[in-house]
């Protein structure tokens, strides 16, 4: 699309869509091996650690605008889903990916 279309909104958004969607398939797959480890009675810490990944993330593309281009419920179901497996981690996780990409944004921009 940025080759038929550059440097237009539609093409910006589709960018950022497709970020979103490649970032979402990352964070869905880490709850599913959260779920997993969870079902499986392994270690607690697998999940933790999962749970985090994800939510990092998903903190990342919160940072730009990911709840904008998707619906509520989606995101909502995201939330629900890793909030059952680790609450604390997820939080934890979320804030950490969004507060890491808006210190790195901060920098380039002072940087300038």
């Amino acid at each position: 699309m940025c080759l038929i279309a550059p440097k237009t909104l539609f093409a910006e958004w589709l960018f950022w869509f497709t970020g979103d969607a490649k970032s979402l398939l990352l964070v869905v797959h880490e709850l599913e091996l959260a779920r997993s480890y969870q079902q499986d009675e392994t270690s607690a810490l697998l999940t933790e650690f999962s749970v985090y990944h994800a939510a990092f993330f998903f903190g990342e593309r919160e940072y730009y605008g990911l709840k904008v281009r998707w619906p509520r419920w989606f995101i909502n179901r995201i939330h629900f889903t890793a909030m059952q497996l680790a609450a604390t981690q997820w939080q934890e996780g979320c804030q950490n990916g969004f507060s890491e990409v808006a210190v790195l944004e901060s920098e380039a921009t002072s940087h300038c």
